[in-house]
C-alpha cells in the first residue's frame, strides 16, 4: 500500500505544524515534530520507536518517542 504525500523540507524529528512542512510529508501535530511512516521497514530515527497508528485501526505505524 502506498500514500502519496506533499514534501516539504523540514527533516524528521525537527518542529513542524503541519504535513507539507515535513520532508516525510508527515507532522505528528500532538509533539508538533516531523515524522516518517515505519510500516514496512520499522525503521526509525535514533531515539524515537515505530508504533502502530490507533487512527488507521493499525494499518499504518509511525515514528514516535
Amino acid at each position: 500500500m502506498f500514500i502519496c504525500l506533499d514534501a516539504g523540507t523540514v527533516d524528521l524529528g525537527l518542529p513542524c505544524t503541519l504535513d507539507a512542512q515535513c520532508v516525510s510529508g508527515l507532522c505528528d501535530t500532538s509533539r508538533n515534530v516531523c515524522t516518517r511512516l515505519c510500516t514496512d521497514d520499522r525503521i526509525c530515527p535514533t531515539g524515537t520507536r515505530c508504533v502502530a497508528d490507533v487512527a488507521s485501526g493499525g494499518a499504518f505505524a509511525t515514528c514516535v518517542l
